[in-house]
């Protein structure tokens, strides 16, 4: 049977290659006829088959295998290989660059093997034209063969169409974002909404979208660009980020958003923020502005310590009603801060190692100011406590070197412990209160005797109250 194996290799060759090619023989295939060639040598001789039998005759069966029937009436199966053991790319015309229409010739190539398929379809010079699909509508995609004018249609799904900003032009919401942003849709009596929850990307501005899969980014979480804390400890964002532009969907940004993030020089805050996070801006050494707009309910404890390139007045929204404690912690270039009569309620600390605060205007309302109000507040000069006021917290002017005038409250009944401790002005300074000599000695001074340091000396500080004296605004 060696012969036989033999003929059998020979034939499966002959037929796979008069597969491949029988069908590419059309006229528009064939090429001109070449010169005849010398005749070579005389080839080596063949071998004999087994007893003169020969192939009788070759059929696919129904599996798809070979059956080869013998002259000698014998028959052999071959099994063909399936197709499913090929990782086939994507069929190529055999005509490129051809305008031709008609019976063509197509392959593609195994990417394992590099074996060949070809198959016998229709060739078409396509020209094509795209109706872009948006956020609204459906797109379409139209080929015009433009030789024979077949035409074939695709529908494109809906999508947001991005112009190179990434803003949509139908929309126009900024859909397009920052790679390495990392998102979490969370759901409350409102619908859905999106969270960044971190960055782990390489670029120094960030862009934030204002829809992630198709439901508003409406919020900064806690620690999304903390340069200490985020992603495990990202410390090369201090050095990194230095720009972040967010949308007006976002109504919240978290606690100790952009903690550390000390090369970060310019952020655009919402227009529609409700609440700032406690330490959500602190360490930000470069950064020179943060712009509050109307509408921010809340500020959170500590939210700009250390700012310490902040100049100038800061300005509080009228529509704040809680602001936390220190915030204005280490603040030294900040000079003039107006707290509007809405708020509520307002933290202790807020001016602690402020050096740079000269002027402040407290809320009318507020029946309490906190503790170490201005503690180490070395540039302030004169502080007006409003009418409201009936207590105010222990070491309020602590180390306030530079105090010229204090004008209380006519509604002041309670000072706190330790008012001036470390104060060098406290024997100097002119203490204004707009009532009599009894409604001050009436005063309920604290006096305790389990702190440490320097008590409250009521007759020291009697001695510098200038009695039926009240502040009075100057003129506009």
């Amino acid at each position: 049977m060696k012969t036989r194996k033999l003929l059998l290799t020979a034939l499966s060759m002959m037929l796979v290659a008069t597969s491949a090619f029988a069908f590419a023989s059309c006229d528009q295939m064939k090429g001109a006829k070449g010169d005849k060639g010398d005749k070579g040598d005389k080839g080596v001789a063949g071998i004999a088959g087994e007893n003169g039998i020969g192939v009788e005759g070759v059929e696919y069966d129904e599996n798809g295998d070979l059956k080869i029937t013998y002259t000698d009436g014998t028959s052999e199966t071959v099994g063909m290989p399936s197709e499913d053991n090929h990782t086939y790319g994507d069929w190529t015309a055999y005509f490129p660059g051809e305008a031709y229409c008609g019976d063509g010739l197509y392959y593609r190539v195994c990417g394992d093997c590099n074996d060949v398929e070809w198959k016998q379809d229709q060739v078409h010079n396509w020209s094509v034209t795209t109706q872009e699909a948006t956020c609204t509508t459906e797109g379409l995609e139209t080929k015009t063969c433009i030789t024979c004018g077949e035409q074939v249609e695709t529908v494109l799904p809906m999508g947001h169409n991005l112009d190179e900003t990434g803003v949509c032009k139908t929309c126009e919401k900024q859909v397009g974002y920052t790679e390495g942003l990392v998102f979490e849709i969370q759901e409350d009596v409102n619908g859905k909404y999106a969270v960044v929850k971190k960055y782990n990307g390489t670029a120094e501005e960030v862009v934030i979208p204002e829809i992630y899969e198709e439901v508003p980014v409406t919020v900064i979480g806690i620690a999304a660009f903390d340069a200490v804390v985020a992603d495990g400890g990202r410390l090369e964002l201090k050095t990194l980020l230095t720009k972040v532009t967010m949308p007006d969907t976002i109504t919240e940004i978290g606690t100790n958003a952009f903690t550390q993030c000390q090369a970060l020089q310019e952020i655009n805050i919402s227009k529609n923020l409700k609440k700032l996070g406690g330490w959500a801006f602190k360490d930000c050494i470069s950064l020179k502005a943060v712009d509050l707009p109307e509408g921010l309910l809340e500020i959170g404890d500590s939210a700009f310590r250390n700012m310490t390139v902040l100049r100038g007045e800061f300005k509080i929204p009228s529509t704040v009603t809680t602001i936390g404690a220190e915030i204005f912690y280490n603040t030294d270039g900040v000079t003039k801060v107006i707290f509007p009569d809405t708020v509520t309620s307002l933290g202790t600390g807020i001016f602690r190692n402020a050096d740079g605060i000269k002027e402040v205007k407290f809320p009318e309302g507020l029946k309490e100011l906190g503790n170490n109000m201005f503690g180490g507040a070395t540039g302030i000069e004169e502080i007006v406590i409003p009418d409201s006021v009936q207590k105010i917290g222990d070491q309020f002017f602590y180390k306030c070197n530079a105090l010229k005038n204090i004008y209380f409250g006519k509604n002041l009944n309670t000072l706190g412990g330790y008012i001036f401790y470390k104060c060098s002005a406290a024997s100097t300074v002119n203490i204004h209160y707009p009532g009599t000599e009894k409604d001050w000695d009436d005063f309920m001074l604290i006096d305790d005797g389990e702190k440490e340091g320097e008590k409250n000396d009521a007759a020291a500080i009697k001695a510098r109250v200038i009695f039926n004296s009240a502040y009075v605004a100057p003129q506009a």
